[in-house]
């Protein structure tokens, strides 16, 4: 999960995950932990990964429509 690998680049981050109850059951949860004594909070580093994940998503994009073209 891209999500999580950007969280978990974080310093504030000790550990991020995709939880499941069953591989076909539609929801997933996302398990963020931070260490003791983090400056950031959860929200706010879901509001930053999210942010580098569009980022690199539109990266991609840009370099997908160059190689195609």
């Amino acid at each position: 999960n891209p999500l999580v690998q950007v969280l978990l680049t974080y310093d504030d981050v000790d550990y991020a995950s995709v939880i499941t109850k069953h591989p076909s059951a539609p929801s997933r949860i996302l398990y963020v932990r931070l260490i003791t004594g983090a400056k950031s909070t959860p929200v706010d580093l879901l509001k930053k990964a999210t942010k580098e994940v569009q980022k690199q998503t539109d990266t991609f994009k840009k370099q997908l429509k160059k190689v195609l073209k």
